[in-house]
């Protein structure tokens, strides 16, 4: 069984807390400079409430609430798919992502990287069609989850 030990799990607790705020204040912003009306503001609010979802989980487990570890595990493995094609694209990222991708119209590989926050989901919208998965989201959900069931034992 692997060891996760609690001085990392904290960071991560720290990191994730700290990039879902930064994507909350991102969305509120957004939400702020609405002129596309209340239709605007209904899909506003989705990458809104999913960073503040993020941010209350990460907060409750830097508080020592155990409950919420189970929540942080689906929290980090939504953001595992990176889907983009010209009916629906998605993509989720707090803090930071690795994101390897095939994309399927030209039959090309790739890998990017990068520290950000941000909320993709489109319907509809032209583009490349590709699918992939985000590594360092898998990792930090492996990471977590052997944590998780270390203290279940």
């Amino acid at each position: 069984m692997i060891s996760v030990n609690k001085k990392l799990a904290f960071v991560a607790e720290i990191l994730t807390f700290l990039g879902c705020l930064v994507g909350l204040v991102g969305a509120g912003v957004k939400i702020y400079n609405n002129e596309a009306g209340i239709l605007g503001y209904v899909f506003l609010s989705i990458p809104f409430f999913y960073f503040l979802s993020g941010t209350i989980i990460a907060a409750n487990l830097i508080f020592n609430i155990e409950k919420s570890r189970r929540l942080f595990i689906w929290f980090w493995s939504s953001q595992i798919p990176v889907l983009n094609s010209s009916y629906l694209s998605f993509h989720a990222v707090t803090g930071a992502f690795c994101a390897f991708w095939i994309r399927l119209d030209e039959l090309d590989i790739g890998l990017g990287f990068g520290i950000a926050s941000q909320f993709q989901f489109d319907l509809m919208v032209e583009g490349p069609t590709a699918i992939g998965i985000n590594i360092f989201a898998v990792a930090m959900t492996l990471f977590m989850n052997a944590g998780f069931l270390e203290r279940e034992k």
